[in-house]
Parts: structure tokens; sequence; C-alpha cells
């Protein structure tokens, strides 16, 4: 479980599985490579990635994003009807919470991805 919270509601990113994992790191890789190496400013490296990347992206990981209410935690995205199962969910949110699923996705290939290059040179 990846708990994180924004404006007073708690989330978590239960399991992705591994082919949506490297569906959502090969999506993302340019961005984070031309964020790194371009001088560019994460906005500007940002903008520049497609909107259907982005869609793909929120397509493949909002279905394991959950929120507590209570005690329990309940699904945020309604994949049959393509909508929030809360309607406060706003544009920042959603921002915020796609970057905790490129946080919770990615960091863990790159990390793995260095350890093994390091490993065999």
């Amino acid at each position: 479980m990846t708990e994180f919270t924004i404006r007073n509601n708690t989330y978590d990113i239960g399991k992705i599985n591994a082919f949506d994992q490297l569906f959502i790191s090969r999506k993302v890789t340019p961005f984070i490579l031309s964020w790194q190496t371009s001088g560019k400013s994460f906005d500007e490296a940002f903008a520049e990635v497609p909107e259907e990347d982005i869609d793909a992206i929120l397509k493949k990981a909002l279905p394991s994003i959950k929120r507590q209410a209570g005690k329990d935690f309940f699904p945020i995205w309604n994949s049959k009807a393509g909508t929030f199962m809360y309607d406060d969910i706003e544009g920042q949110d959603l921002m915020n919470i796609f970057f905790a699923i490129i946080g919770h996705v990615v960091t863990p290939f790159f990390r793995e991805h260095t350890q093994q290059a390091s490993i065999t040179q």
C-alpha cells in the first residue's frame, strides 16, 4: 500500500499489474529524460507530454486508486462509466494523483535499472 493525502483525503495506490507498470514506465521515461537532460523546467518538460500519453497512463492506473471514507478505502474511478466516483476531485487533485502514480511505478523501475547497470559494468 502506498498512501498519500490530498486536501485532507487519504488515497491508496493498490496493485498495478506488471504489464501496466511497464506501459506506464515506457510512457513516462521520455518525459523524465527530457526534464533531466534538456535543461528545461519540470513544467516545460511536462507540457510536452502528449495528451494521449497522459490519458493512457491515467486509464491504466486510476482503477488501482482508492480513497479512504471512514476506516475503509473505496475506488475513485468507475472504469465502465469512465468517470470519478467522487465529484470533489478537481484538476489539481488529478495532477497530484498522477504524480503519485508516477512516483509509485517509475521510482522502483529506475532504482532497479540503475542498480543492475552498475552491477554489470
